[in-house]
């Protein structure tokens, strides 16, 4: 069905009048929910100017948590193996990035537009607001003299709003004044492309604080009929980032969502991609598993077969558990309702990137070859012929494909959905604007500002109550850690045991020697003798340091997964607020602790431990360049492999401790201010009205009307 361009463009200025009207009554409410107003009125501009064209491509999304593997996917899956985009950090999936097919392969920089920054500047001084405030409560309470200077509590302070953490964080990176000249222009980049992005994406890139997105060209033409949007994690830390991952979504048709296997859509990962994702435009989902290889090599089996069925159903079991709870809370669940076990795909881009080079005799890198030796290490029935199969590339592009071939199906379904899909969004947001409304002046006629100031003291109050068993459970779960890690370690030990001892074989030769006889020794004679010799070949100690070093890893990283149990660390922090609250008898919402909860989890990252046991094959062979030890040598080559073994422990020992210290240490502070960003979640309104209540009629009058405003906006709506 084709488009009303004319009702297209009265709906536009409608929702104009009705962005303006709310700008006028900002501080009645939420000021997030007039910026997800905006959000959709742009997204829907964008959607309507990408269907006045009759060859638009299909627009899919990659999407995945911070280290799900999208750039290594995309590698495999669009370009084939190559290193097109890199793994790491920086420089290009430090922003957003949209890639598109051109004869010329090039770079555009999108920088911020003049609107687009005002706005930044603009949230960026609320929240500096919201900082002196506070810093001010701080300073007035404070009875140690003297109290931290205002730097120093601003590392400490936990603004609300996500958009003015992003704003603050996008005007404290832009120093340099000359900057802004680039608002509202964009810049190509040819030649050297990857590098020369730095400047423009990378952590400390010149531009990086005003680019927008970037828009890769490439002359690929697996992309000459889609484009694809690889989003940075959306559990990305940097705030800005994730702000505008989240408008390029609502132009999404399809999403393509990567969860790494070792933590493969868990509960966690299941609400934070269903709140994340927009609930109208995205038309399909396809949920892949990254990472299969690590998953399989962290299940206990030694048959390659077993383990990899096992890690399969698991998977999907799990995925299909946890999804019918996320429906049952009835949040997000158009989206949810998009996601299907039945069709989840795993994939392994190391594998594919394996099997890819063996077959064209390339050499493969560290990584690759670590993972080589640890599939035939940990499994004895591994063969080369399952890296195909186990990268799973080709049924993703199989998936895709099968997506493509709906394209105009997916298009006009979308087209056709447009207005009424911004528009049920325009009305949700109304709607919230609404109750919060009527709550506010509710809660302004009823309760006085002794009685605003009584609740929002109960509520510190319940929070406290609640503070020495919120420390407890980061306590424990440190503690767990460490009883989880000292565990380990005795057991590389045990299994150095298993590695020690090599063959050593017998070997016999005649050899002719002279034997001085008669008076003084003066006789001489040649005689015939068997000479027995021990010999043992260093082949077998180089195979038993590499197969401590695959075992070790394997065993290593199964467990080290399992260090910090997430699902019941969140299960019990969630009991205790709940707790105090039913105790209290106060309204709670369970999701008003999601997002400080969730700011805690994507600080802890279990790290994958990882031996490089060249060098010690190195020391063997050049020891006993021979490739064998003769007789008394063979004691110097028990004496260099225990030395090596001991090394390789001492190695994976020393990571082991070193991610402890790292997960410990962030727990610790967790501990010292989850309570502090909870409590700040419930008191934000009641705040709010401590202010209002001063000019109470005032404001109850202001309500009422806005209140009045809001629902005649509704209706012609």
């Amino acid at each position: 069905m084709a488009i009303d361009y004319e009702k297209a463009n009265e709906y536009f200025d409608f929702a104009e009048k009705v962005k303006t009207t709310l700008e006028s009554h900002e501080e009645l409410f939420d000021s997030e929910k007039l910026i997800e107003f905006k959000q959709v009125t742009s997204a829907l501009k964008r959607d309507i100017e990408a269907a006045k064209n009759d060859s638009r491509k299909l627009s899919i999304g990659i999407v995945g948590a911070v280290k799900a593997g999208k750039s290594s996917f995309l590698n495999a899956c669009i370009f084939d193996g190559e290193d097109y985009l890199p793994k790491a950090a920086t420089p290009m999936t430090a922003a957003l990035t949209k890639i598109t097919y051109s004869e010329t392969p090039k770079a555009i920089i999108h920088f911020y537009t003049t609107e687009d920054w005002e706005t930044i500047k603009k949230h960026s001084a609320l929240y500096d607001e919201a900082l002196d405030k506070e810093y001010a409560e701080y300073c007035q309470n404070q009875r140690i003299t003297p109290p931290m200077s205002r730097q120093e509590y601003a590392t400490h302070f936990i603004c609300k709003s996500e958009n003015q953490r992003g704003a603050k964080e996008l005007t404290s990176m832009a120093k340099d004044p000359t900057l802004l000249e680039k608002l509202d222009s964009t810049d190509e980049i040819e030649g050297n492309i990857i590098q020369k992005l730095n400047d423009y994406v990378g952590a400390n890139g010149h531009y990086t604080p005003i680019v927008s997105y970037v828009e890769l060209q490439v002359d690929n033409p697996y992309v000459k009929d889609f484009e694809i949007v690889d989003t940075p994690g959306l559990n990305d830390p940097i705030v800005s980032r994730g702000i505008i991952t989240k408008q390029f979504l609502r132009s999404c048709d399809v999403v393509l969502l990567l969860s790494p296997c070792s933590q493969f859509m868990d509960s966690n990962t299941v609400k934070l991609m269903a709140s994340s994702l927009p609930s109208a435009g995205v038309q399909n989902i396809l949920v892949v598993g990254s990472k299969l290889d690590s998953g399989i090599l962290n299940e206990n089996d030694e048959n390659f077969g077993v383990a990899y069925k096992k890690a399969l159903d698991s998977y999907k079991s799990q995925f299909r558990t946890n999804l019918e709870q996320a429906k049952s809370s009835s949040k997000h669940i158009e989206i949810l309702k998009k996601m299907n076990p039945k069709t989840v795909l795993f994939a392994s881009s190391t594998c594919f990137s394996i099997d890819k080079k063996s077959k064209g005799n390339i050499p493969l890198d560290e990584n690759e070859r670590k993972v080589y030796e640890n599939l035939h290490g940990r499994f004895h029935d591994f063969k080369d012929d399952y890296l195909a199969s186990l990268g799973g590339i080709n049924k993703v592009k199989i998936a895709l494909n099968e997506v493509l071939d709906k394209k105009i199906e997916i298009i006009e379904g979308k087209n056709t959905d447009l207005l009424n899909t911004a528009r049920d969004n325009h009305l949700s947001i109304l709607e919230k604007i609404l109750q919060e409304t009527v709550s506010s002046r509710m809660k302004l006629e009823t309760t006085s500002a002794e009685e605003l100031k009584q609740r929002s003291n109960d509520i510190m109050d319940i929070i406290d109550s609640s503070r020495d068993k919120l420390k407890n459970i980061f306590d424990n779960a440190a503690i767990q850690c460490d009883k989880k890690v000292q565990q380990i370690l005795p057991q590389l030990i045990i299994e150095m045991k298993q590695h020690e001892n090599f063959a050593v074989r017998t070997a016999s030769h005649d050899e002719d020697k002279t034997k001085h006889t008669g008076f003084f020794g003066l006789k001489r004679e040649i005689v015939h003798i068997v000479v027995t010799e021990n010999i043992a070949d260093t082949s077998s100690v180089i195979k038993n340091i590499e197969m401590y070093s695959a075992k070790c890893l394997a065993y290593v990283n199964d467990e080290f997964e399992n260090i910090f149990n997430k699902e019941k660390f969140v299960r019990d922090i969630k009991e205790i607020v709940l707790n105090a609250f039913t105790q209290s008898q106060k309204e709670f919402d369970e999701n008003d602790i999601l997002l400080p909860l969730q700011n805690v989890l994507d600080k802890i990252s279990v790290p994958h431990i990882s031996v490089d046991h060249t060098p010690y094959i190195d020391e063997i062979e050049t020891r006993f360049k021979s490739g064998y030890a003769k007789n008394e040598d063979i004691h110097k080559l028990t004496n260099l492999q225990s030395k090596l073994l001991d090394k390789i422990e001492d190695d994976i020992a020393e990571q082991l401790l070193s991610s402890l210290e790292g997960i410990t240490e962030t727990l610790k502070q967790q501990a010292l201010h989850f309570a502090d960003q909870i409590e700040k979640e419930f008191c934000g309104e009641l705040e709010k009205l401590q202010e209002q209540v001063k000019e109470k009629e005032k404001y109850i009058n202001e309500y009422r009307e806005f209140a009045q405003i809001l629902k005649k906006m509704k209706a012609n709506m």
